[in-house]
């Protein structure tokens, strides 16, 4: 991770990203996550201050970035703070249970092995560790390079007064900024989400609608082009996702179902199966560490 301030990861370390973490060695990484989210913050915040002083037309998601890398490097160490009455946070929306710290996700192809499905085998397909702080807020989320574990697209979050999260600033491997998700609220639900690229113009946004339990069961994505897309979400009695259906303008694009079938002492699920129209897909390993 931020191959620009700190050099290629050693050797060691990647092969690490590259196996079956251990929460115990992953806690290690994070911590290393950590310092250097600091040095980014430093470093962008000194090649700010110098571009401000050469050039006064710089766009607004550069002076974004220096704010929210001052909040997000605050909140590494310390929680992050809300004034007035906090809503839901991130664990909620994420239908997460306990005092969760950070979440290893892995994906890998799924089959029918008889009429078991199982991994078809060990090759990565995603890779994603995201990081909470003790309230439940997410700091941060790092993609892995499935290939040969080098650290991907990050993404910082920023929070409003409520310890609502309204923006996510996306950074490619090389630490530039590629764009950013912007959340519109109403009570404690994301009624509109709009995408920006790096040059700060709108390519798409995402309106949102839900049930009396505070699920998202249906969001349209209108893209800059003007074409439209539609979702339809079905939940079980523990809120999880167990129906996908999307469309376009000409109808049904497809269907895709969810099991869960393995959890953690917390409840929360740590294998997820996703089929599509009806064969297996994907299957999902998630790793939880919770703080003590």
């Amino acid at each position: 991770m931020f191959q620009t301030a700190l050099g290629k990861a050693p050797k060691r370390y990647v092969q690490v990203l590259k196996n079956n973490l251990k929460l115990d060695t992953v806690s290690k990484i994070v911590k290393l996550f950590d310092m250097k989210i600091k040095l980014l913050n430093l470093l962008t915040i000194t090649m700010m201050i110098s571009a401000c002083s050469t050039n006064k037309n710089e766009t607004n998601s550069q002076a974004e970035l220096t704010s929210n890398e001052t909040v997000i490097d605050k909140a590494v160490n310390t929680d992050i703070k809300c004034n007035g009455k906090e809503k839901k946070n991130q664990l909620s929306i994420l239908n997460l249970q306990g005092k969760v710290k950070y979440v290893i996700e892995k994906q890998y192809t799924a089959v029918y092995n008889f009429e078991k499905v199982e991994k078809e085998n060990e090759k990565i397909l995603y890779h994603d560790v995201v990081r909470f702080d003790t309230n439940g807020n997410e700091l941060y989320s790092l993609n892995y390079h499935p290939n040969d574990g080098s650290e991907g697209q990050k993404y910082i979050f920023k929070y409003n007064e409520f310890c609502n999260k309204i923006e996510e600033l996306g950074y490619n491997e090389n630490d530039q900024f590629t764009g950013k998700y912007v959340f519109v609220y109403e009570n404690d639900n994301i009624i509109e989400k709009q995408y920006y690229d790096d040059k700060n113009v709108l390519w798409n946004k995402t309106i949102y609608k839900y049930d009396k339990n505070g699920n998202a069961i249906e969001d349209e994505t209108i893209y800059k082009d003007g074409r439209k897309e539609k979702s339809i979400y079905k939940y079980n009695d523990s809120n999880y996702i167990i129906e996908t259906k999307c469309y376009d303008k000409d109808g049904l694009i497809g269907k895709w179902n969810y099991e869960y079938d393995e959890f953690d002492k917390e409840g929360n699920y740590t294998r997820k199966i996703t089929f599509h129209e009806d064969k297996p897909q994907k299957i999902i390993i998630r790793e939880i560490a919770y703080f003590k």
